[in-house]
């Protein structure tokens, strides 16, 4: 687990990508030169699973469990601390993420995950006490670099 800075507006824009791109496209627009890790077979929803691992920039290891069979996505999951000391330490602690991936279809000629279910422990510095959130994203709409009309950047 690698400690947060969550105030730096660049790390959150980047670690952003790493949950919310990357599982898409197995790939990180600023972190071109990634390295896969094969770490071996792990059991998923009872079935034998490929795990793999892949270090950021930042120094997070996100561990992806790939189906045997079809080679997709099924789940990636990573650790961090956040010790920052932000709003008198009120959200410093560690943090667990577990994203599952499912329900694929073609934009494109890229295959998406369409229902992502999200779930997350947050144990707070100095507590036993673990707090969980899960929640469920539903992909509508995927392209890779569509065409923007020039008047989305009119400043008005």
């Amino acid at each position: 687990a690698k400690i947060a800075k969550q105030n730096d507006p660049k790390f959150v824009f980047n670690e952003r990508l790493w949950t919310e791109l990357f599982p898409l496209i197995l790939s990180h627009p600023f972190e071109p030169n990634l390295v896969f890790k094969y770490i071996g077979e792990v059991e998923a929803s009872g079935v034998i699973a490929n795990l793999v691992e892949v270090t950021s920039a930042s120094g997070n290891t996100y561990q992806l469990v790939f189906d045997p069979k079809t080679n997709y996505l099924l789940m990636m999951f990573y650790k961090t601390i956040t010790n920052n000391g932000n709003f008198g330490g009120a959200f410093d602690g560690d943090r667990e993420f577990k994203f599952y991936f499912s329900n694929r279809e073609k934009f494109g000629n890229v295959l998406i995950p369409k229902t992502i279910k999200t779930e997350s422990k947050f144990t707070p510095t100095g507590s036993k006490e673990t707090k969980f959130f899960q929640g469920t994203i539903e992909v509508e709409e995927f392209s890779l670099n569509p065409q923007l009309k020039e008047s989305i950047f009119e400043i008005k």
